[in-house]
């Protein structure tokens, strides 16, 4: 059993973990080798932990583009910077500079957008789409008739939205 550690412990673990890993060649192998990581520590040494560090997945709200195809993902501390070919920065805001910075596959350096200002507005308008586009599928849901005879039963798996929409069509 590993010991417990406090998150700025297992943070500079994290960091030291990831630069012992292969370097991603892509956005999307960038985040999930920062999500692999992370969850390795954080099932080692955040055993008691109610609210274990996690990285965001990259279609997520929150999340703006970085550069041209690169990802900006907003943390409680700071924030994650992945440019396009993988190499990232990670970006602690309370002493204003990249606690680490991450190489691509192809050994290119992290590129930080100095100009780079995110757009809290942007972010707010894309949860409302996100809430919208999830209200329109369970209210399509809801307006698909509900089969009484077993024969018109199908035998494949509900999903949560039907399951969300029958339960409102009967209230």
């Amino acid at each position: 059993m590993s010991e417990k550690l406090k998150k700025g412990q297992r943070l500079r673990l994290f960091y030291a973990e990831l630069a012992k890993e292969a370097p991603p060649g892509s956005l999307n192998e960038s985040r999930n080798l920062m999500a692999q990581v992370m969850n390795r520590i954080e099932s080692s040494y955040a055993l008691d932990d109610p609210e274990p560090m996690t990285i965001p997945e990259l279609p997520d709200w929150r999340n703006a583009e970085y550069g041209k195809g690169g990802a900006y993902i907003p943390l409680i501390n700071g924030a994650i910077h992945i440019n396009a070919n993988g190499a990232a920065g990670f970006y602690d805001s309370y002493k204003k500079h990249y606690a680490f910075t991450l190489r691509s596959a192809s050994g290119a350096d992290f590129v930080p957008k100095i100009d780079y200002i995110y757009s809290l507005e942007a972010a707010q308008a894309r949860c409302k789409t996100s809430m919208a586009a999830t209200s329109a599928k369970v209210k399509e849901n809801v307006e698909k008739p509900i089969p009484t005879d077993p024969s018109e039963m199908s035998l494949k798996k509900i999903s949560w939205l039907d399951r969300i929409a029958r339960f409102l069509k009967l209230k």
